[in-house]
């Protein structure tokens, strides 16, 4: 119970533990000296083909890759804003990736949220 009230404030949690036909990710973008990269985790479920991804995109050399994963080598914490796909690591503090030609592990500074207010508690709202 606690939990819902608490993935209903902050949008960047899992909303989608025990629904079907659901779709969520989180979008990452990183800037380098001379490019940007997206890394954008997420999960799939649907009544015939359940996954979890991770896409990447590289502006310098025009690259999208998008990697699919079993559904069970997605995992995410309660208690914090924590998704892990395989051996990958997604948080508001830090970004794990192996994979591909990509191996990294960034420390993140401070996150840019959206806005929210009384009508929008958070970016998902029915529409």
């Amino acid at each position: 119970m606690f939990y819902n009230i608490k993935k209903f404030y902050n949008p960047i949690y899992y909303h989608g533990e025990n629904k079907n036909n659901f779709f969520e990710g989180w979008y990452y973008k990183t800037s380098f000296k001379d490019k940007n990269i997206a890394f954008i985790p997420g999960i799939s479920k649907n009544e015939d083909k359940n996954f979890s991804f991770i896409q990447i995109i590289d502006s310098k050399n025009e690259k999208a890759i998008f990697k699919k994963f079993d559904v069970d080598q997605f995992s995410f914490n309660k208690d914090k804003f924590l998704v892990k796909i395989e051996d990958n690591i997604f948080s508001e503090d830090r970004l794990k990736i192996k994979l591909d030609k990509y191996n990294l592990d960034l420390n993140i500074g401070e996150l840019k949220p959206p806005t929210k207010n009384i009508i929008h508690p958070g970016v998902i709202v029915p529409y």
